[in-house]
């Protein structure tokens, strides 16, 4: 509605992310990667894709666009990954908080902070497959269901017995 009035002639840049996020009302959480392989390839000609400068370039801008429209009672996590909807829970190397994507997402859920990520660039390959714990049942996302649904404390190691 609103964005289709902004973009009467382009209707169709209202299923873009950096340009429908401006007009959400409904929170949100992106995880989005600064070298989405398929954004490179559809926003990109052949010579910026194979510019260092001009990836890192559009890698800025992303960032910028994210903050700007998803800050306040949006959040996201932003990692350096080239990667395109791939999905590893495991925590990128160089995200100060620590957390894996899915444990981002749960803290921001219940009123944490707004912003997760690297701070990477340009993109980079050793930083994007991090430690995660080896034992499911004993992760981080496991306690965090188990804090939220089930009402024990991190501290309850009967937690894990639970999944």
């Amino acid at each position: 509605p609103k964005c289709l009035r902004d973009y009467l002639a382009e209707p169709h840049k209202c299923y873009v992310g950096s340009v429908v996020s401006a007009y959400l009302d409904t929170p949100l959480f992106a995880f989005q990667s600064r070298f989405d392989t398929d954004q490179r390839e559809g926003e990109m000609d052949e010579a910026c894709r194979n510019s260092e400068a001009c990836v890192s370039n559009y890698a800025a801008s992303l960032t910028n666009k994210m903050e700007e429209n998803l800050a306040g009672k949006h959040g996201y996590f932003l990692d350096s990954c080239e990667r395109h909807c791939f999905f590893s829970n495991e925590r990128p190397v160089g995200d100060a908080s620590g957390l894996t994507p899915l444990q981002a997402f749960a803290s921001w859920y219940d009123g944490g902070a707004a912003v997760y990520g690297q701070a990477a660039v340009p993109a980079c390959k050793q930083c994007c497959h991090g430690t995660s714990t080896s034992n499911p049942l004993l992760s981080a996302d496991a306690l965090v269901l188990c804090q939220r649904h089930l009402g024990m404390s991190w501290a309850d190691s009967s937690c894990s017995s639970q999944f």
